[in-house]
């Protein structure tokens, strides 16, 4: 098997390679990293790389940016030869000979699409833009209040422009 290397593409740390050969590699900002990428958008520790027989895993580590392969949100999935893993705002191309085939477990909404893929609507409260993980009821009044805020604000500019054109112009 050739050597498997991930290759950093991003300009902060462009073409700095590191050869994969343990089976276990961790990635993130601290330089308690096997992987150390001094950049804003790597949590502490963002992901792991994990061998498995010829193949590597991502596993996202509770990342804040997250983690993602070929543009894909994901918490964990094999890595195949020519992806490209992103971590924050980094992108690492994964060069092996690897034909794994991919095995993500959560789409770009973190619904999870494991063994047991079954859900209800409750379990769809990521869809609100408004709403923060494990926090969606206090969120979602955060956010009403910003938008009655905001549709204050555009309401006194428009009363302004009234007033300014039909009063004061006189």
């Amino acid at each position: 098997m050739a050597t498997t290397r991930a290759i950093i593409l991003s300009e902060i740390m462009r073409g700095k390679s590191f050869e994969l050969t343990a089976d276990l590699y961790t990635i993130g900002r601290t330089e308690a990293n096997d992987i150390c990428i001094p950049d804003g958008t790597l949590s502490s520790n963002h992901c792991k790389l994990i061998r498995e027989g010829d193949v590597y895993k991502a596993i996202d580590q509770g990342s804040t940016n997250g983690t993602r392969i070929n543009g894909e949100v994901i918490t964990e999935c094999y890595l195949k030869g020519a992806d490209i893993l992103q971590v924050g705002g980094i992108e690492i191309l994964f060069d092996a000979d690897s034909e794994a085939e991919h095995s993500c477990n959560a789409t770009q909404t973190k619904i999870s699409l494991g063994d047991d893929f079954a859900f209800s609507p409750t379990d769809m409260t990521n869809i609100n833009p408004i709403a923060t993980a494990g926090n969606s009821q206090g969120s979602n009044k955060k956010g009403f209040t910003v938008f009655i805020a905001i549709l204050g604000i555009v309401a006194t500019v428009l009363v302004y422009l009234v007033i300014d054109k039909f009063v004061l112009s006189k």
